[in-house]
């Protein structure tokens, strides 16, 4: 009796003292997740293996019984229709290798033969049911379908599993999530020699195999900062030309940072044309600060957006040449593959959305360049501009030489308009070739003998002047002089491009056919030249 009594009461303490069964980790989950391929209890046994998944559907599907007329393994398809029975079934229709078998002209899903199988009702992956939804051969998360579903990502590395939780290639200690709760022998990224071993950081073996002596560029889609600069996908600025990024970041004005990406910081960048106090402003043809020069032939602008523009990026969402037309409304992108749609070309007499309406008549057209305020051409017979009135009836042609019938300039250092045309002195083109206005037409290369050219001279007041040199750079293209240009084209200084030259009493006619007044610059003073736009 005796004997019995100490065995209970031994057994009695023993269970007492005895710890709650566990899987020996104090630090891993409590509960396996039982369809994603991983130990996430940590206690050896993954998915359906271990004891916590007995009861998970996704551990008690069965085969499909192909002669029951029961849905077996409860994927919605029974028997035949279920395609687990594609080798047990005798189908008069196969319905998944592109052959009409029963000469019925339909095939596969056509054939209403195979209307409720599985092949012909395939669905998008569901990531937690343990079945092959799709019939691609993976099964939830080892489908790529299911690679950005919740179910399927783990975005925190556990440090002592032995697994890659994260998906970004480094596990457990290796992995730079990990820095706070591992103790490294040499910690990688403190630019010190902790081990006292004579190797710093990356340098260390330690170290060989850490993330921190991993990094990679940015992959901008993944939700992991790669290369560890503390900038997650597309607030890394190294995602800012990648497709799944936007674009159209707000210029900050005084961090000294390009927030915008489009090469200007601060108050360089047009956008903070309303925030910064300049000294010149660069883009209004006035001498703002009295020193001489004006806009961006002024120190003040030289890294000024307004003197920068380029030719427009048809694809990075700015304005870059600072025309008002970004990518593919600006006419620099009208002829790319990519700018076609099936709205209207506003510059090609045809009626390119076939709704009726050519051109700048569509109301597709109201916003493009070409379609702006028209001038009136004072001696075509047509109504250029549409108010109703034609060639000289036109207020705007009231001092075009056709129209006021008086002669040339006659007199070219009077200050006096002498002819009415709206220019005076060496303004005037017909004062070109006067001895005080410049030797040549430096537009129409007329004016110089021999084998010279004509070219406008930025040192004699903007006045064309005769060179044996010439020019190969065409509109658009790199300069520094004018004389790297061809005839005709002038070195824009701001840009560093050769510009169409025009005379100031003459339109600007397009490839197109269409006309613009000639533009004039003020700050060249009394030359009869100006710019096409």
């Amino acid at each position: 009796m005796l004997n019995k009594l100490t065995s209970i009461l031994i057994l009695s303490v023993g269970l007492a003292i005895a710890p709650g069964c566990d899987d020996g980790d104090v630090d891993a989950v409590d509960q396996e997740i039982c369809d994603n391929g991983k130990d996430d209890d940590g206690d050896g046994f993954i998915d359906c293996l271990d004891q916590d998944c007995l009861d998970n559907a996704a551990c008690n599907a069965t085969e499909e019984i192909c002669d029951n007329e029961t849905d077996d393994d409860g994927d919605g398809f029974v028997d035949c229709d279920d395609a687990d029975c594609a080798s047990e079934c005798t189908y008069t229709e196969i319905c998944n290798n592109g052959q009409d078998d029963d000469d019925d002209g339909f095939v596969d899903c056509a054939d209403q033969d195979c209307e409720n199988h599985q092949f012909c009702n395939a669905t998008d992956e569901i990531c937690n049911n343990g079945i092959d939804d799709d019939l691609d051969g993976a099964v939830d998360c080892a489908d790529s379908d299911c690679f950005e579903s919740n179910l399927c990502i783990i975005t925190t590395e556990i440090c002592d599993n032995g697994i890659d939780d994260d998906g970004d290639g480094f596990v457990d200690c290796n992995d730079a999530d990990c820095a706070t709760s591992c103790t490294y022998l040499e910690t990688c990224n403190n630019g010190e020699d902790d081990d006292g071993d004579g190797w710093v950081d990356c340098e260390d073996q330690d170290c060989f195999n850490n993330q921190y002596c991993n990094t990679t560029d940015e992959v901008c889609d993944n939700g992991l900062d790669d290369d560890l600069d503390g900038a997650v996908d597309c607030a890394d600025e190294d995602c800012r030309n990648h497709p799944d990024c936007p674009v159209g970041f707000d210029e900050i004005c005084d961090n000294g940072i390009d927030d915008d990406f489009d090469g200007f910081a601060d108050c360089d960048d047009a956008d903070c044309a309303d925030s910064c106090t300049y000294l010149e402003t660069c883009n209004n043809g006035i001498d703002d600060d009295g020193d001489g020069w004006v806009d961006c032939e002024d120190q003040d602008c030289f890294d000024n957006q307004y003197c920068n523009t380029s030719t427009e990026d048809c694809f990075n969402g700015f304005d870059d040449d600072g025309d008002g037309y970004i990518d593919c409304d600006d006419d620099d992108c009208r002829f790319l593959p990519e700018c076609q749609t099936s709205n209207e070309n506003c510059m090609n007499g045809q009626d390119d959305d076939g709704d009726g309406l050519v051109d700048c008549e569509d109301d597709d057209c109201w916003n493009h360049p070409a379609c702006g305020t028209q001038w009136e051409d004072c001696e075509n017979g047509i109504d250029d501009d549409g108010n109703g009135l034609i060639d000289c009836e036109d207020p705007s042609c009231m001092w075009d030489p056709v129209c006021t019938g008086t002669g040339n300039e006659t007199v070219c250092y009077d200050g006096q308009d002498n002819d009415n045309d709206g220019f005076a002195d060496c303004s005037d083109n017909d004062c070109i070739g006067d001895m005080s206005c410049g030797e040549c037409d430096a537009v129409n290369n007329t004016g110089c003998g021999g084998n010279e050219n004509c070219y406008m001279d930025r040192q004699q007041d903007f006045q064309g002047f005769c060179t044996n040199e010439e020019g190969t750079a065409g509109v658009g293209q790199q300069c520094q002089t004018e004389t790297d240009c061809q005839v005709g084209l002038f070195c824009n200084q701001s840009n560093g491009r050769c510009v169409q030259m025009c005379l100031l009493t003459e339109n600007c006619t397009t490839p197109f056919g269409t006309t613009s007044p000639c533009t004039q610059i003020p700050s060249w003073g009394e030359t009869p030249y100006g710019y096409c736009q």
